[in-house]
């Protein structure tokens, strides 16, 4: 990734500069679940890639993909709304 991972109950969560997000578990490193959000959510590939950090709140993760955002649930990786495709800005 790009840019700082998070934890947060035991998980490990980070986002790819192609659009992927990976959810790890922290103290085996097993891969729990991943997902092409870029492309699920028809966001556009920033020329410099994807490279905020993802941030948890609760059960909910929320990502820098799209025009104003994704947010994931933590557990299972479920897009649970997402804005409207288009470029991730700054």
């Amino acid at each position: 990734p790009r840019a700082t991972p998070a934890v947060a109950g035991g998980r490990v969560v980070a986002m790819s500069r192609e659009g992927q997000a990976w959810c790890l578990d922290a103290a085996s490193g097993k891969v729990l679940w991943q997902r092409q959000v870029a492309r699920e959510t028809g966001a556009d590939l920033p020329q410099w890639g994807f490279a905020g950090s993802p941030t948890v709140l609760g059960s909910r993760l929320y990502l820098n993909v799209g025009a104003g955002g994704t947010a994931l649930d933590l557990a299972s990786g479920k897009v649970l709304w997402a804005s409207k495709g288009g470029p991730a800005g700054y």
